[in-house]
């Protein structure tokens, strides 16, 4: 939904009541099951764990669920229109915002990459995905598409949309934002990474900060969708060339 530009006001943070987090929380996990029953069906046609499908029906199958918990919270528990309830609507001032929240958020990550420099045991990246992929164009390009354009859209959809306007009827604001950026950074972490994860969650729960305060400010999504998808460019585009 692209809205006029006449009425340049921020919005009131728009709320769900509380039920809604169960919604979020079984489409969180059906993303996980569906991600393991289809990147499994990939894994069986491929044999490659590494392989450019697995990779597209994991991104599938656990982002599905997460748009529809969203979708389905909306039309259950609100209005029925995502603009009004997940705050999902874009103005063509956005990409300037969006410029400025990837700003932020490359600078909050930096500043946990900086405080955590003296400890090389418990700093690590979640990109080894993005660099199994090289020598594999259609590889490259699943990973640049799920990053810049699948990942920001869903992700803020979910985690920004759905998660913090459900915990806003539990909590303050502030605290909100908070508690849904250590959920998002968590989600991020890597097994095989084990205490480089601190890293990770730390960085990414940072930008999760910035989002979840940018998500307060202008009470809607287009900016922060536009700014995750610079930060994530901004982290991919040196991997994939």
């Amino acid at each position: 939904m692209v809205e006029p530009e006449a009425a340049q006001v921020e919005e009131p943070i728009p709320r769900l009541p509380s039920s809604a987090l169960r919604i979020a929380l079984l489409g969180f996990l059906g993303g996980f099951f569906l991600s393991a029953v289809l990147g499994g069906i990939a894994y069986g046609i491929t044999q490659r764990e590494t392989s450019s499908l697995v990779l597209l029906f994991g991104f599938i199958g656990f982002w599905t669920p997460l748009v529809v918990a969203a979708r389905y919270a909306s039309k259950r528990l609100g209005s029925g229109s995502m603009a009004a309830d997940l705050g999902w609507s874009f103005r063509s001032s956005d990409l300037g915002w969006g410029v400025l929240v990837a700003l932020a958020g490359v600078a909050a990550s930096f500043l946990v990459g900086l405080v955590l420099s003296p400890f090389p045991d418990l700093v690590g990246t979640n990109t080894g995905f993005i660099e199994a992929q090289k020598g594999n164009t259609l590889g490259l390009w699943a990973v640049a598409a799920a990053s810049v354009i699948g990942a920001p859209v869903v992700e803020e959809l979910f985690f920004r949309g759905l998660v913090q306007r459900a915990l806003n009827a539990v909590m303050a604001v502030v605290a909100a934002a908070l508690v849904q950026a250590a959920i998002f950074g968590l989600i991020h972490s890597d097994p095989g990474l084990g205490a480089k994860n601190v890293s990770v969650v730390l960085g990414v729960g940072a930008f999760g900060v910035v989002l979840g305060f940018a998500g307060i400010k202008f009470g809607r999504l287009g900016p922060l969708v536009l700014g995750h998808a610079l930060f994530n460019a901004l982290a991919v585009i040196p991997l994939v060339t």
